[in-house]
């Protein structure tokens, strides 16, 4: 496979769509709340490696740990954002993470409990953005837990040129953005686009804006040719494609096989040769188990 291909690792396309609709932006800047892991499911990856940066919001310290130590070039933060700042009883359930108390009551029984920091979203980006800083996008995935962060944004301050949240009840189908999606039209972000679980606004006062509006335009009047030959089209591939076009079981064993010599090397020769390797062996690694 080409060095060039790019890798898509959203769970819904997210990565693509804000692709497409910030076409030609370069060394952009983006706000995670509920970033997660630095590789699964993740809607920031794509543009990390195409040289952007931003903010991951993170409560979980396993998830917060990975991060670090991962995207280097981001500010990551062990804390969650809400309208308030203090502490929260959050629930964990497999990868999902709430402090909405709707939530916590569908996950009784099958979840854990544990109280975690919060702080207000303005506060959160006035000590961690730069002055004057462009927010591309921010994308929000709090399950359940999205009118809280909301509330906790200065629109005055800080105006993300999109804003991309989840927009149904967590683990069902069912539309839950009436909840919070009056927030954004207040403050001037008008609906721009809505696939799968969540939905698209774009602030119109963005000098970009015209932009903008017309590319998530083309998304909507190109349908199923979106996936269908679109992402080709940008020499871009989901993350599971990329395995089935790269490992088989041989070439799994080879790259565990070299993961473990380097690691080996790098430990007796500290130098920056065998380091780099050992690392590009595990990132393939890690690829491989989020996503099979």
């Amino acid at each position: 496979m080409p060095d060039k291909k790019l890798l898509l690792y959203s769970q819904d396309f997210e990565d693509f769509i804000l692709f497409r609709a910030l076409e030609g932006v370069e060394n952009g800047f983006y706000v995670d709340v509920g970033a997660n892991s630095p590789w699964r499911f993740s809607v920031t990856k794509l543009f990390y490696d195409l040289g952007w940066s931003g903010i991951n919001i993170e409560p979980l310290e396993d998830e917060f740990q990975e991060l670090r130590k991962y995207r280097p070039r981001d500010v990551n933060l062990n804390i969650g954002a809400g309208d308030h700042e203090g502490e929260v009883e959050f629930a964990l359930s497999g990868m999902s993470t709430t402090c909405d108390l709707e939530t916590i009551n569908r996950f009784e029984g099958r979840a854990q409990k544990k109280t975690l920091r919060v702080r207000r979203l303005a506060d959160i980006l006035l000590e961690n953005a730069k002055v004057n800083q462009t927010i591309h996008f921010c994308k929000i995935d709090v399950e359940g837990y999205e009118r809280n962060v909301l509330e906790g944004m200065d629109f005055n301050l800080f105006r993300p040129w999109i804003f991309v949240v989840e927009a149904t009840i967590p683990g069902t189908g069912i539309p839950c953005f009436d909840k919070w999606e009056g927030l954004l039209l207040d403050n001037r972000y008008e609906f721009a686009y809505s696939h799968g679980i969540n939905r698209y606004y774009l602030d119109s006062k963005c000098a970009s804006r015209d932009t903008v509006r017309n590319n998530f335009k083309s998304l909507s009047a190109s349908g199923g040719a979106l996936w269908e030959g679109g992402m080709s089209l940008y020499g871009i591939v989901t993350a599971s494609q990329y395995i089935e076009l790269t490992y088989n079981k041989s070439t799994r064993n080879e790259v565990l096989f070299k993961y473990r010599l380097y690691s080996f090397l790098s430990k007796i020769f500290p130098i920056d040769f065998f380091r780099r390797k050992k690392d590009k062996y595990e990132k393939r690694i890690i690829i491989w188990n989020s996503i099979i």
